[in-house]
């Protein structure tokens, strides 16, 4: 079944619980399982932390795209120009003391999806991620 979501709101910690319920509700509408719906709940986690903690952001969009075995979301936001695909990854294998901080939340996304795309469009960051369920 396919499904299209929609969401803007104003980028706080309170909205967090509601751009969760919306990818839920359109997961599990387009009849994805659990396993599934949780791997796509700590990318979202993940990406509106940092919206909301580094972009400045005053607002953001994110639209769900689902048909039950291809999910797309997207994440607009009004923040600072940030490409987080532009960053190297870090060596996970580097001593915990030693490591710099940060970075971890954008590794985990790109882990866990096929696809992490940016772009700046009319001033504004638009994060594409998406993955395929076999």
């Amino acid at each position: 079944m396919h499904v299209e979501r929609e969401f803007t709101c104003e980028v706080t910690a309170e909205n967090y619980l509601k751009v969760s319920e919306m990818v839920e509700e359109c997961m599990t509408e387009a009849e994805f399982g659990i396993g599934a719906i949780n791997k796509l709940l700590l990318s979202v986690d993940e990406i509106y932390a940092n919206i909301k903690d580094y972009s400045e952001a005053k607002t953001c969009t994110i639209k769900c795209i689902a048909d039950g075995k291809k999910i797309e979301l997207d994440f607009t936001d009004d923040g600072l120009p940030f490409d987080p695909t532009s960053k190297p990854e870090p060596d996970v294998l580097e001593d915990l003391m030693e490591r710099n901080i940060g970075g971890l939340g954008i590794f985990i996304v790109r882990k866990l999806m096929d696809t992490v795309d940016y772009r700046r469009e009319n001033d504004k960051n638009l994060l594409i991620i998406q993955k395929e369920f076999r």
